[in-house]
């Protein structure tokens, strides 16, 4: 039989819960109007979902201060303390989300004209998988179903994959020349918008599995592509060295522009002898694809230019170029020079790694 302390803590935690479903409920209806006036060009819509996102932030001010009074309250510890700091970051994010509906809608003020067949429907695939992502992610939250959490995440991770290729039809309406610039940046706006919507949802189901089983987020994980002319010296030593520095905090891939048969047998001696491991990156083409470049955070080219020749980069894909001083590209590479070599990229690997993973790189 519950106490009265603990009948008193479960009714507050359930009062929390029901305004956060209040608040999940109000952002869907505002990402449904918002994208419904962009796509009818209705504007009247769009005005009223911007005034109607005053009170989606008075109701998540007030989530805000259930939580607070709960901590003076109750002094929660374990898993009460858990639940109460998720949902207070989680308001945060729905927040956002709310912004985003607002920014849709102000920007369905600004067009022109009704949009083009193939921005309308890739908007309404974005809206209609967005919404999805953050009732499913809001839904574990809420019932605290880790399990589904994890399900949710994975949705969620593979719609904003899918996502990145829609901005092909924006670049198809944009060489058109057949709408003004001011359009063209309404719909990358939105794009833009509907893929953070899932990007909070991934961050909600985090909160879930954080709140529910105490699990913490684990730092990311870099996917790294390095580049050279033919993948068979800089590229392979540097993804070889990458996976040996760094096998948790990366995961490295080596490919050229005209990919030799294999790695010089003088790199794959001193890989050898340095134990480092050639064999998984033995030469590959570069992609050409979006589909094939958006599995990469990054990539680093250390051998020619490669802007010009990867046109498909993907939005979120960093691309960098390594100039190497102790490398000469018209000679065939020593020892010594290999070492010279191993030696400059160690550093830039360094540097690299501690940008993007600090002291935790490993």
């Amino acid at each position: 039989m519950m106490t009265h302390y603990e009948e008193r803590l479960e009714q507050d935690q359930g009062e929390i819960r029901a305004r956060l479903g209040d608040l999940v409920k109000n952002i869907d209806d505002a990402i449904v109007q918002a994208t419904t006036a962009m796509l009818d060009g209705d504007d009247e819509l769009a005005s009223r979902t911007v005034i109607e996102d005053h009170p989606i932030n008075r109701l998540s001010r007030s989530i805000d201060g259930l939580c607070h009074s709960f901590i003076v309250r109750h002094l929660p510890s374990a898993g009460h303390l858990r639940f109460i700091s998720s949902v207070l970051r989680l308001t945060i994010s729905f927040e956002r989300i709310g912004d985003y509906a607002v920014s849709i809608a102000r920007e369905a003020l600004l067009l022109s004209k009704h949009l083009p067949k193939s921005v309308a429907k890739d908007i309404k695939l974005m809206t209609d998988q967005s919404r999805a992502n953050i009732k499913a992610a809001a839904r574990a939250f809420l019932d605290g179903d880790a399990d589904l959490a994890r399900d949710a995440k994975q949705a969620a991770y593979d719609s904003r994959r899918a996502f990145g290729g829609l901005y092909k039809d924006l670049v198809k309406v944009g060489n058109k020349h057949s709408r003004p610039p001011q359009d063209l940046f309404a719909f990358l706006i939105t794009f833009y918008r509907l893929e953070r919507m899932t990007d909070h949802a991934r961050n909600i189901c985090e909160e879930t599995l954080f709140s529910a089983d105490g699990e913490i987020k684990t730092p990311k994980t870099q996917r790294i592509l390095f580049v050279d002319q033919h993948c068979d010296r800089l590229a392979p030593l540097a993804a070889a060295m990458g996976a040996k520095a760094y096998p948790v905090s990366g995961v490295f891939a080596a490919a050229g522009f005209q990919p030799a048969v294999g790695v010089q047998p003088q790199v794959l001696d001193f890989m050898a002898e340095h134990g480092l491991d050639g064999e998984p990156f033995a030469p590959m083409a570069v992609p050409t694809e979006h589909d094939d470049l958006v599995d990469y955070d990054l990539i680093v080219c250390i051998e020619g230019e490669a802007r010009e020749r990867i046109e498909n980069l993907p939005f979120r894909t960093v691309l960098l170029h390594w100039r190497l001083d102790g490398y000469d590209p018209q000679q065939l590479l020593d020892a010594e020079g290999i070492q010279i070599v191993q030696e400059e990229l160690s550093v830039k690997l360094h540097d690299l790694m501690n940008l993007l993973a600090g002291d935790e790189a490993h």
